[in-house]
């Protein structure tokens, strides 16, 4: 038995006004995709799912249903946000090399076995997977903006970021530096966890055939959501972008209200148009790139008025944002690998 836990969150099955049934069936259609990997899943020391509210008789079973002797559920509070999910489901398990997914996504059949390949064959301490959306040209465009990989030149198996969807470490690194909580935050605390490693010079394995697709949310109004969201982060996770990257002598920028939330999301727009065709996403005809840029211009008008809202409310005291706010994840039709 391979000494790994596999870690899932249910945390982005909890919104919408979804029945529970539809939860558990999306739960249950993740299990039985697992059991497809060319890496088998019932080898694995633990596979422990965190959870708010599955019943005694409903992982029983489920349990039952997917044949996974190696299966555990974790109950946690409905208080406890995505990254503390993860975090919580880490201190129940016992393996040494953790590897942490989501409900929500779909991966490709060898990503276990792909994730897993740098730590026997190099000795790695972290290795990231790569997280795309669907194939679609919305998807190309969307994955560009929330799923963008920095690598390095010299080494282009390394990464400098990661996302907590698709990543592995050795249990001894991640009890070390875990997430960094970042109050108000919706996501991007594995980014300033990123940082982090990189500060403390922990190279990040990069394996891009370790692939998972993430599903957009259930309808239009909740995509708003994600990006009015998405826009909120930048403005939690400026402070720590600006310690990484400003000379010192620049870093009062991050004091200055909207101003350095603007100049990231400026820049990170440019970087995507950059991307088009490119991190292992499918090529694109002349046509189809001119329709990709306008969809991700179009992401971008909802990016910054999340990044305006984010920055009036670290400006007004008393408008505080939640952290654990929760989209829909449950249909199939947007999982197109």
């Amino acid at each position: 038995m391979k000494d790994i836990a596999l870690i899932l969150e249910t945390n982005n099955l909890r919104g919408g006004n979804v029945n529970r049934q539809r939860v558990l069936t999306s739960l249950e259609r993740l299990l039985f995709d697992l059991k497809k990997q060319t890496q088998d899943i019932n080898s694995l020391r633990e596979i422990i799912i965190t959870h708010d509210d599955i019943s005694i008789e409903e992982q029983t079973g489920i349990i039952q249903k997917v044949k996974l002797d190696n299966l555990r559920f974790i109950k946690i509070s409905t208080a406890d946000n995505y990254y503390q999910a993860k975090e919580l489901g880490f201190k129940e398990s016992k393996a040494g090399i953790v590897v942490f997914a989501d409900s929500d996504c779909l991966p490709v059949d060898d990503w276990l076995e792909e994730i897993l390949l740098p730590f026997e064959k190099e000795n790695a301490e972290v290795v990231s997977g790569r997280t795309t959306y669907d194939n679609s040209i919305f998807g190309i465009a969307a994955t560009t903006i929330d799923f963008m990989y920095f690598g390095t030149v010299v080494n282009p198996t390394r990464t400098k970021n990661f996302y907590a969807n698709n990543i592995a470490f050795k249990r001894e690194i991640f009890n070390t530096y875990q997430f960094t909580p970042i109050e108000g935050q919706y996501r991007g605390q594995c980014q300033a966890l990123g940082l982090r490693l990189l500060k403390s010079g922990i190279p990040m394995h990069f394996s891009t055939k370790a692939k998972t697709v993430h599903r957009f949310p259930d309808s239009f109004l909740e995509l708003v959501k994600l990006r009015i969201y998405r826009g909120q982060d930048t403005v939690g996770l400026t402070p720590f972008l600006a310690n990484a990257h400003l000379p010192s002598w620049l870093r009062w920028l991050k004091y200055c209200g909207p101003i350095l939330p603007t100049a990231i999301l400026i820049i990170r727009f440019f970087c995507s148009i950059f991307s088009i065709g490119r991190q292992d996403m499918p090529r694109v005809n002349a046509f189809e790139w001119v329709l990709t840029a306008f969809y991700i211009s179009f992401i971008n008008v909802f990016d910054f008025i999340g990044m305006a809202l984010g920055s009036i409310s670290k400006l007004i005291p008393f408008i505080k944002l939640r952290e654990n706010r929760y989209l829909s994840y449950h249909s199939e039709a947007n999982l197109v690998r």
